[in-house]
């Protein structure tokens, strides 16, 4: 008994997050843990030290030199998540008593958290680019992200079961998402537990992308 705690008191921060990997693979998708990994090598300074003696004050350190690199809000917000995600796990798991993380306040930067930057093309701009699109499969799915604001990996993994053309309705049932561990794509559960439905009649393009779905099943182009 003594000799595993002893050995639990020794485990290096990388050898913790070995750990949390394997355990994420139980109820996260592989695109997730992939993000997982990359965000957590922005602590790989930390990577040989006992997570023990893991303070406050590194972690600090850690935050403070991402907000150097000028990197966005969003970024160091899942690096900071994906932190906190180990550290509690180690704490889960009786590694270390308390998390040095909660006393890590990353500071806000207000003229990011005032402005809203979206690249979004303007009607006019998607009519010029769709009008050189001549593969019927690419029109329509180029269209539906446009028009629809479906994800990609959402519009790959539609059925027709999933389209209803009476009631205008589009059914988000599954996404088609890449494991690159094993080279290959499946189809998973949204990011939603809720299915989530998309009302074609609340969009002023619905008799356009009917008469577009509705024409490429007539031809069984897709």
């Amino acid at each position: 008994m003594l000799k595993t705690q002893e050995e639990n008191n020794q485990k290096t921060f990388k050898e913790v997050i070995a750990e949390v990997i394997l355990d994420c693979q139980y109820y996260m998708k592989e695109t997730s843990i992939k993000t997982t990994k990359q965000a957590l090598q922005h602590a790989k300074s930390l990577f040989d030290k006992p997570i023990l003696s893991i303070t406050s004050q590194d972690l600090r350190r850690i935050i403070l030199s991402l907000e150097k690199k000028n990197l966005s809000i969003a970024t160091i917000d899942k690096i900071y998540y994906n932190l906190n995600l180990v550290f509690k796990y180690a704490l889960e798991n009786e590694y270390i008593q308390t998390n040095p993380l909660r006393k890590v306040q990353r500071i806000q930067k207000t003229d990011e958290l005032n402005q809203t930057n979206y690249n979004v093309w303007k009607p006019s701009e998607f009519q010029e680019f769709i009008y050189n699109v001549k593969e019927p499969l690419y029109y329509t799915l180029f269209s539906l992200l446009y028009y629809t604001g479906m994800r990609r990996g959402e519009a790959l993994s539609l059925q027709w079961k999933h389209i209803d053309l009476k009631k205008g309705t589009i059914n988000i049932q599954q996404t088609l998402s890449n494991i690159h561990s094993v080279k290959e794509e499946v189809l998973t559960p949204p990011k939603t537990k809720k299915f989530n439905t998309i009302n074609l009649y609340t969009s002023n393009s619905y008799q356009y992308i009917r008469e577009m779905v509705s024409d490429r099943k007539s031809k069984n182009q897709f």
